[in-house]
């Protein structure tokens, strides 16, 4: 989270930030910087900022006691800050003169106190070695954002077809469908949609009623298969409908 919010402060469009930062290569390290950040644009001075965070009171007593941390990069910056993220960890009074003060609230960075400009000596080779080693950790070579973006262009591109080819299908079925309720409608003259359920049972139930054997026969045939050929249909519209809608929704 502190590097999230720190990278906001520092942004990678001006600032190249690098957490535990060790002051020497390999086994040649003997200290630590939390975070360096490194401006990357000569009009804004190149400076390189070096930021000691404290968790507690405690730890920035501790510091207090202990200059000899902090010197071990202070010397090649060209601003010091102390980052905290509670007031109660320590008061601009009490840092020392040169050093800056920055806060942690709410997901934002605020400068309780600006750091003053210092004469920094050049960087080593030791420790720019680390710098870069911690610049580069983390990053995605570009081959491979550019393998990822290719795989993931073309499963949505096989997502598609598959849905164009679903649409397809449905819309052939729905098409026999409504053939073949055209072709109902024609032959009996009844004019089908979802309200005429009751009229058809009704003119079922009057033939039975007229005990005409052989033509109720035909007519439970023809009214159980016209109630599946209507569910058929209304299951197809809807199935027509989720696939537009999911297709909405990935696009």
């Amino acid at each position: 989270m502190i590097y999230d919010v720190l990278r906001r402060h520092f942004p990678p469009q001006e600032y190249a930030l690098m957490p535990e930062v060790r002051n020497g290569a390999g086994g040649y390290a003997t200290r630590s910087a939390d975070y360096l950040a490194m401006n990357l644009w000569p009009s804004r001075g190149l400076g390189l900022h070096g930021i000691e965070q404290k968790k507690s009171r405690a730890d920035w007593l501790k510091e207090l006691k202990d200059p000899a941390k902090a010197e071990a990069f202070f010397k090649y910056c060209d601003y010091w800050w102390l980052l905290i993220t509670d007031v109660k960890i320590a008061t601009a009074e009490e840092i020392p003169e040169s050093w800056g003060l920055l806060l942690i609230k709410d997901d934002k960075v605020r400068t309780l106190k600006q750091a003053k400009k210092l004469e920094p000596i050049p960087l080593d080779r030791g420790i720019i070695s680390s710098m870069l080693r911690r610049s580069f950790d983390g990053m995605i070579p570009e081959s491979t954002l550019k393998e990822q973006i290719e795989a993931r262009a073309k499963e949505m591109s096989e997502r598609s077809y598959d849905n164009k080819r679903t649409v397809e299908r449905l819309e052939k079925s729905l098409s026999e469908l409504q053939e073949t309720i055209r072709g109902f409608e024609a032959a009996s003259g009844v004019r089908m949609n979802r309200w005429d359920h009751g009229k058809i049972g009704e003119a079922v139930r009057h033939v039975l009623n007229e005990d005409r054997v052989s033509l109720v026969d035909r007519l439970k045939r023809d009214a159980a298969g016209l109630k599946s050929l209507i569910q058929s249909y209304e299951a197809i519209q809807q199935e027509l409908e989720n696939t537009s809608n999911l297709q909405n929704q990935q696009q």
